[in-house]
């Protein structure tokens, strides 16, 4: 059955901010879609997309998308990892259909099978409690700037698992490759402009903790700069030392 959608509406979609602690310092996995590098242009988002209708929580999808595009793995579960599996093939099959224009109808008869293959009880307590929110937005996204649709995304946050949070180059689904920046240092120039307002709530979160790692740049820099200006002393005394013995 076909549905005509008369009112306006939201489409709810999901971003992930990757993050981890390196050297002392906060840092987020941001990603680079290859349009996001033509005419001259050099900017970077968070990894996301559109929660599925399949999807058992929107904390599955920023999961999925974050597992997606960034090519890391988040946690060890096998219930998981078979969750995601089984899907597979039948998420495929929606797409095939698609392209094909098949009916609504035949479309569903797919989509309830996926809908069956669910996430045991642990797992959803494990995804609740640790795909973190950050928050809501509507996003100015340009394919909807003139339709009377429009978006609004969640940010999630999630911490890879040692040993996986490495700098990725792509493919990863859409993504051409992806980079660890610190948090402190990220202007909001090299941002996609559509998600400013994604990078400014991530900022307010660890406001405190970018101030104390701002901090501990400058001093370290003192520290290397104290460093230099006493070797160059300490080279000007042994000059003047060895040019009193001549």
């Amino acid at each position: 059955m076909k549905m005509n959608i008369k009112y306006p509406v939201a489409f709810h979609t999901v971003d992930m901010a990757t993050t981890r602690t390196h050297n002392g310092r906060i840092q987020v996995l941001l990603a680079q879609k290859i349009k996001d590098t033509e005419g001259g242009k050099n900017v970077w988002r968070f990894p996301g997309g559109f929660i599925d209708p399949w999807d058992s929580c929107a904390e599955e999808a920023a999961l999925r998308e974050g597992m997606e595009e960034s090519g890391m793995k988040f946690v060890e579960s096998p219930d998981i990892d078979k969750h995601f599996a089984l899907r597979a093939p039948l998420i495929k099959k929606v797409s095939a259909l698609i392209e094909e224009l098949a009916d609504d109808d035949e479309i569903n008869v797919v989509i309830k099978k996926i809908q069956k293959i669910k996430l045991t009880d642990s797992s959803l307590t494990w995804m609740r409690a640790n795909v973190r929110y950050v928050g809501s937005t509507t996003i100015d996204d340009a394919r909807y700037r003139d339709s009377i649709h429009k978006i609004i995304t969640t940010l999630y946050e999630l911490t890879p698992m040692p040993g996986f949070d490495k700098d990725g180059e792509g493919p990863f689904d859409d993504i051409a490759r992806t980079k660890w920046f610190n948090l402190h240092e990220i202007k909001t120039e090299i941002m996609h402009p559509s998600h400013t307002v994604l990078f400014d709530m991530l900022f307010d979160k660890y406001k405190v903790k970018i101030q104390v790692n701002k901090m501990t740049d400058t001093l370290e820099k003192l520290g290397d700069d104290l460093k230099k200006g006493a070797h160059e002393l300490f080279g000007h005394v042994d000059q003047f030392i060895s040019d009193i013995k001549k």
